[in-house]
């Protein structure tokens, strides 16, 4: 899995990430991009929304060096 993008404000946060791996069947690679979101009250998760991109999809660009941003 890897993060392209995310932000954190205020209640709401979302990432977007795409999935690589082989197929175990056929040996052939796979993808699958995907961005998600989230919703907080009261310091806790309450809402959740995914949305996935069809199977073979993927981000442009190059995805984040870590999943988190980089501390103060």
């Amino acid at each position: 899995m890897v993060v392209y993008d995310h932000s954190f404000k205020g209640d709401r946060a979302w990432f977007r990430f795409a999935f690589h791996w082989t197929d175990p069947a056929s040996g052939e690679a796979r993808s699958r991009a995907g961005m998600q979101a989230y919703r907080i009250e009261d310091g806790r998760l309450v809402e959740t929304w995914l949305s996935m991109q069809p199977l073979g999809s993927s981000w442009t660009g190059k995805p984040q060096e870590r999943w988190t941003s980089p501390p103060p």
